[in-house]
């Protein structure tokens, strides 16, 4: 079967800041100034290490969820956090017939699992366990997304096998031909 590779590429510092922005909206809706400055406080460079952390986790789970469509043998692990940002590349390899419209959609739903899997996590760790409920809800909502996008496909095309003047060097293909084309007229809505 014939493959092809789709890369996708998110900047670390994109889903940084993303989770930096909704850890801000969240906290505004705080009545208690020292809960909305636990969630807030992503600045400062202990907790901006543990959100890079939890942005890392996010990733290798990502990685994990659709580890099928990783190529074979492409194996790299670390643990190491990324401290001036860089990008995350997922090289997939799909079937050829994988619709590439679907190619912004799926970036943009990995790139929301990764933020909401983070931010889920973050709330755990800075607020309450049921305020971090949401956001892994909507991650595993964001990942079933990944995996239907994952498995578009085009329409297959649908040629005649004789073609009218190129199909046969005889008349009688040509024949055939105009058969056929009155027949599914003749059956036509």
């Amino acid at each position: 079967m014939a493959k092809k590779t789709v890369t996708i590429t998110l900047s670390i510092e994109e889903l940084l800041y993303e989770l930096q922005d909704k850890t801000y909206h969240l906290s505004l809706g705080k009545g208690d100034a020292r809960a909305a400055d636990r969630i807030q406080n992503t600045h400062d460079e202990e907790r901006l290490s543990l959100a890079r952390r939890f942005l890392h986790t996010a990733i290798a789970d990502a990685h994990a969820a659709i580890s099928e469509f990783l190529p074979e043998g492409s194996v790299v692990n670390n643990n190491r956090l990324r401290p001036g940002g860089g990008d995350v590349v997922f090289s997939l390899t799909l079937p050829a017939n994988y619709n590439d419209g679907a190619t912004d959609g799926l970036t943009a739903a990995i790139h929301r699992y990764i933020v909401d899997r983070a931010l889920g996590e973050w709330l755990a760790v800075t607020d309450d366990t049921q305020e971090a409920r949401l956001p892994m809800a909507q991650a595993s909502i964001d990942m079933a997304e990944v995996k239907r996008l994952l498995l578009t496909r085009k329409r297959p095309d649908r040629r005649p096998s004789v073609k009218p003047g190129g199909g046969g060097d005889d008349e009688e293909s040509d024949h055939l031909w105009h058969r056929i084309v009155n027949w599914v007229r003749s059956r036509a809505w």
